[in-house]
């Protein structure tokens, strides 16, 4: 049977305060005026507990527990918001104090599971309704809970891999307003990479960021990105923002003769506003193209 998170929370007073020798000295402690706050706190969760409260956030938050214990079909199909889920999940990192680590893992799992698995399971409908701001609020808000257990480069990986998920999902939407959306994301990433890290970041303790140009060029080329937006159904506002794509994967070296054969016939036999936004996007990426490139683009103008 599944561990339930009641009453049995785990506090460890020796090892996570001070490594006191026993809960008497740890009562002394608190019935000093500054250390009120923690025994405050200690009462409050061991009550919290012993009232299945931690196990009852983990039942709302699962998806299929939800399901499962409703009678009525209009909240059976009820799905939890995600920056709900977020919110509940929240106030948890003020455990490291007084949990086991063990137990804070488990926590830990148990909420990245259920947040990550509801974002991945996003359908057509629930992407189009998203709020971005409240999305981008409950992702600080997991990360925050994320580093409960994992180091701050971990917790940076997990979010921005989910971001760049949420993106191609975007991306592959029938609806333009989040089409967009999932190409400003790319660009943000791409702007994040294209920053120089120098000796005045690590100065002020700022760490390299794990996702590197390389990586990124990969992703984007191995998800298809621009085969997604360059196809025949595409719209002049979404070639317009293609630009930064293009010139980044070109600055690597990973623009081929088959990116600008989409490029190309995206135009053909469109309306005016799409042929002129692929030429001007041409002209965005001259100066970045090797010649190879640069000669079938002509070879294609010409129709050869």
């Amino acid at each position: 049977m599944e561990k339930k998170f009641t009453k049995d929370f785990n506090i460890d007073f020796v090892q996570r305060r001070d490594n006191d020798p026993s809960i008497i000295s740890l009562a002394e402690k608190i019935d000093k005026e500054e250390e009120m706050v923690y025994g405050l706190f200690i009462n409050l969760f061991n009550t919290f507990c012993n009232s299945n409260g931690l196990q009852s956030i983990f039942d709302i938050i699962s998806s299929e527990t939800l399901i499962k214990k409703t009678k009525t079909t209009a909240l059976a199909n009820y799905k939890l918001p995600l920056d709900i889920i977020a919110t509940l999940l929240a106030p948890l990192k003020t455990l490291r104090t007084i949990v086991k680590e063990e137990v804070i893992n488990e926590i830990v799992e148990k909420g990245e599971k259920a947040f990550f698995q509801r974002l991945q399971n996003l359908d057509e409908k629930e992407i189009k309704d998203i709020v971005k701001d409240n999305l981008a609020m409950a992702m600080i808000l997991m990360k925050g809970f994320l580093k409960l257990k994992h180091s701050e480069e971990q917790a940076s990986k997990i979010i921005d891999t989910h971001e760049m998920m949420l993106s191609l999902k975007y991306l592959q939407t029938p609806f333009l307003e989040k089409r967009l959306n999932g190409l400003a994301d790319i660009k943000k990433m791409i702007e994040k990479v294209d920053l120089p890290f120098s000796d005045v970041h690590q100065s002020l303790g700022i760490k390299q960021s794990w996702l590197t140009s390389e990586y990124l060029t990969k992703w984007i080329v191995q998800h298809n990105i621009l085969g997604i937006i360059l196809n025949e159904n595409t719209h002049a506002e979404l070639v317009k923002r293609t630009s930064h794509i293009l010139i980044f994967l070109a600055k690597k070296k990973a623009i081929t003769k088959e990116i600008i054969e989409l490029l190309w016939k995206c135009q053909q036999d469109k309306h005016e506003d799409i042929i002129r936004v692929v030429y001007d996007t041409i002209r965005d990426i001259l100066d970045y193209i090797t010649i190879d490139v640069f000669i079938y683009l002509f070879y294609l103008n010409i129709g050869y």
